[in-house]
């Protein structure tokens, strides 16, 4: 119920019939309406938000039940109110439809002093369908385990479905998709997209909430929002590194020197200058007793400043030479939305092939990562993949073989500490187990025979499952396992080997000539090997001053282990 009145936020309140609390929130702001979606069969108390909460709170036996679920939703602000509250009503009739359940919806303004874009919606949904005779069983639908998730990612595209539904009918190019960057980034590849899909490849930011708002506005910073700040400068920083990168690859696309405007002008320069008796048609202008064409004449109240000022729009010329005024107006109006729009397209583009070219470079440093390259290399591996999309089929396949190395290798390893905690984790047990008899209580409060039995059943069952887990984790550490560890790394590292021969022979870089001259030395005997990015330590070398063995073979060598001055307790 304090859910429900915080929400709606009226005047006089939700009173909860079980407690007798009135629960009023009339000071909030920003509630823009609150409307309830039942199904048809239902009741008609069901239409009062009030009535709806009291009989859904009466429905419940548990005093820990649930007895609603939230779904919030932002909408778009591209769109105006009556767009909105239109596509929040689809949205409340889907989950209605859906799931046969009543819904409340309060839609919020932005807040005074935050994002004037975030307006989002509250979805209060029961958790029992409701029928003719009021509410009756449980959707279980949302809260299972198996089904649960599914049920949200579904809603999830519905919502989006219906979003982007709004916004073509209200005749809005923009759409939202519901999916991670990830799988859009994949998407937008496999369409050919690359710039969409480099763009998508930025790292994403978390959700702050309330509390990071309101401790901003303290003054405060939480760890989510330096992270997010930390994100943004991360991104902003890549993109600005990007566009140098294409000024000075030549790759940056500068406009034209005379903007549209001015060239619209002087078009309609020339076309008055023609049409005007006595002007020289082949110089273009009028002769200089009837002014130069283009000027704003005497006669006009339209003023020249005036007509910069409203841009040609939203008043009209009147008096002499009215048409060709606003003829002028007009069309430098047209001319300059033509250069706005050539200048945004060629951001467009541009960032296009800034994303796609950074993309391809960051395939280009990720594989020069595994053999620990100098720059020099970098920049012509860089090349060689910006040059030839063959180039980037291959790199990808070796970062995915060092990938599949890697993983093996940390799969023992962490196989190896599962099994020793659950090693642990036995002997604790069976410790206890053992020791049952000596954690007895006091006389003055002594145990039946009963509950000793159920405290030494207990403690068996515990050791049971612990042996259990130890018996599962020592298989996967067996010798058997850890030889298939070893071999699927092996394989990784081959198959790593084989593309890097390949990468030599089809893009070489300055640095291939020194290593495969060191790798044909390390097969002499006269170097090591340098392909290997994980050496291996060096042997100890021999101790000159070790003590010698004792001369009687039934004697002891001395121990290297350190005596303790204390017996150990």
């Amino acid at each position: 119920m304090a859910a429900a009145a915080y929400r709606a936020g009226t005047q006089a309140g939700f009173r909860d019939e079980r407690t007798g609390v009135l629960h009023t929130y009339g000071r909030k702001r920003g509630i823009v309406s609150v409307d309830i979606h039942v199904p048809k069969a239902a009741p008609a108390w069901a239409r009062d938000p009030e009535k709806l909460w009291n009989h859904a709170e009466a429905a419940e036996r548990r005093v820990n039940a649930r007895v609603a679920f939230e779904w919030i939703i932002a909408l778009p602000a591209e769109l105006n109110g009556f767009q909105r509250a239109a596509l929040v009503a689809d949205l409340s009739h889907l989950l209605v439809d859906r799931y046969a359940v009543a819904t409340m919806a309060a839609i919020h303004a932005p807040d005074t002093h935050g994002d004037q874009r975030n307006h989002h919606v509250h979805l209060m949904t029961s958790t029992r369908s409701m029928g003719a005779t009021g509410f009756g069983a449980k959707v279980r639908a949302l809260v299972d385990q198996k089904t649960g998730p599914l049920e949200i990612e579904a809603v999830r595209a519905h919502v989006a479905a219906l979003t982007n539904q709004h916004l073509e009918r209200a005749g809005i190019s923009e759409r939202v998709d519901h999916q991670r960057l990830l799988v859009q980034a994949r998407k937008a590849e496999a369409q050919g997209d690359f710039g969409k899909a480099a763009l998508l490849t930025r790292e994403a930011t978390i959700h702050e909430g309330q509390a990071s708002t309101a401790a901003a506005r303290r003054g405060e910073r939480l760890e989510r929002s330096g992270w997010n700040a930390m994100v943004h400068a991360s991104n902003a920083q890549l993109l600005e590194k990007f566009v140098a990168a294409a000024q000075q690859g030549g790759r940056w696309i500068e406009a034209p020197a005379r903007s549209g405007a001015d060239q619209a002008q002087a078009d309609r320069t020339r076309e008055v200058a023609a049409a005007t008796p006595g002007a020289d048609s082949r110089a273009g202008r009028p002769t200089p007793s009837k002014g130069r064409a283009g000027r704003t004449p005497a006669g006009s109240k339209l003023t020249r400043q005036k007509l910069s000022a409203t841009g040609g729009r939203g008043t009209r010329a009147q008096g002499r030479d009215a048409d060709v005024l606003n003829t002028q107006a007009s069309q430098a109006s047209d001319s300059r939305r033509v250069e706005r729009d050539s200048s945004q397209r060629y951001m467009d583009m541009l960032q296009s092939v800034i994303e796609e070219n950074g993309q391809r470079a960051a395939e280009a440093v990720a594989y020069a990562r595994l053999w620990n390259w100098p720059s020099a290399d970098v920049h012509a591996l860089a090349a060689h993949r910006v040059a030839d999309p063959r180039c980037g089929v291959l790199l990808r396949q070796g970062i995915d073989a060092a990938t599949q190395r890697t993983r093996a290798h940390k799969l023992g390893e962490r196989r190896r500490a599962r099994h020793g905690a659950a090693m642990f984790a036995t002997a604790r047990e069976r410790q206890a187990a053992e020791r049952a008899e000596e954690n007895q209580p006091p006389a003055w409060k002594p145990k039946t025979r009963r509950e000793w039995a159920d405290l030494r059943r207990k403690q068996r069952a515990k050791l049971g499952q612990a042996e259990r887990r130890e018996w599962r984790a020592q298989v996967l550490v067996s010798a058997q396992a850890m030889s298939r560890y070893v071999s699927q790394a092996q394989a990784a590292a081959e198959k790593l080997e084989h593309i890097e021969s390949r990468r030599a022979a089809g893009y070489p870089v300055p640095g291939d000539a020194m290593r495969s001259k060191a790798a044909t030395l390390s097969i002499q005997g006269k170097a090591r090997p340098v392909f290997t990015r994980r050496h291996e330590p060096a042997k100890p070398r021999p101790n000159a001053f070790r003590i010698p063995p004792p001369l009687n073979a039934n004697l002891e060598a001395p121990s290297t282990q350190t005596r303790r001055r204390h017996p150990r307790p």
